[in-house]
């Protein structure tokens, strides 16, 4: 039953969201400087963007799946192809993931380095760039993988 593992997934997801909306607002170091480089834009823009994909993609995006899944599975009695399921799965929740985890970090370490260490726009920019080709992979990972789990849906016998 895919609908479960699914709603586990947006579950956690939930919860990792939760938590990390609790770290953003946390007053104290080495916390309280997050709110400043997002507040300050630039780099900030990306961690702000990682945090968002991960509330609506992760959390909100495999909640919505499980429950058509469910509608599908339970309601409609049908099965979904276990193969398509599974990579779309994996596809979709490490595309996700990393790609969220990349733009964070990237969004972190660029705001950082430019508002509390004030190293220059070049230098902060050519770090970014490192970037920018694995978050792309990432999402192209996650897109093919909710592809796959829409195909399955749509194909369940």
């Amino acid at each position: 039953m895919w609908h479960k593992r699914l709603r586990i997934v947006a579950f956690f997801n939930a919860m990792v969201a939760m938590a990390w909306t609790v770290v953003l607002v946390l007053p104290f170091e080495p916390f309280s400087f997050m709110l400043v480089i997002i507040e300050r834009g630039g780099p900030g823009i990306w961690f702000l963007l990682a945090y968002l994909i991960f509330i609506l993609i992760g959390a909100i995006g495999f909640g919505a799946l499980s429950a058509i899944a469910y509608i599908v599975e339970s309601g409609e009695k049908r099965t979904l192809p276990p193969v398509l399921t599974a990579v779309g799965f994996v596809l979709a929740y490490s595309g996700t993931l990393a790609s969220c985890l990349l733009l964070a970090y990237a969004g972190l370490l660029g705001g950082y380095e430019l508002y509390m260490v004030n190293v220059s726009v070049v230098s902060v920019t050519r770090a970014l760039n490192a970037f920018v080709a694995p978050s792309a992979t990432a999402v192209i990972l996650a897109v093919a993988g909710y592809a796959a789990l829409v195909a399955s849906l749509m194909k369940a016998s």
